[in-house]
């Protein structure tokens, strides 16, 4: 594993997603499936540095999210009010 600090956003759901930032905010890797698991997501990302934020785009944070942040002993952040989707869009635009 290299000493890069990184930021994951997920997104789990029927279809979970992930995005991997560099803490300079460089684009590390996208992924979304119907299929990515805690387990298949830690194997993709754990050579690419090291977890420091986990963040989420809604208020209550899922089980999913605390369960991964919990694995790395990252920090999670995650908005006051859920992030509406054209928001979402701006922002990755």
């Amino acid at each position: 594993m290299n000493d890069r600090l990184l930021i994951i956003g997920l997104d789990p759901g029927i279809t979970t997603g992930y995005a991997v930032i560099d803490i300079k905010g460089e684009i590390i890797k996208l992924k979304s499936s119907k299929t990515l698991t805690i387990s298949t997501i830690i194997d993709e990302v754990i050579n690419e540095g090291k977890i420091v934020v986990v963040g989420a785009d809604v208020k209550i944070v899922p089980k999913y999210i605390e369960k991964f942040a919990t694995i790395f002993n990252a920090k999670i952040i995650h908005p006051n009010e859920d992030m509406k989707i054209g928001l979402k869009t701006r922002l990755t635009e």
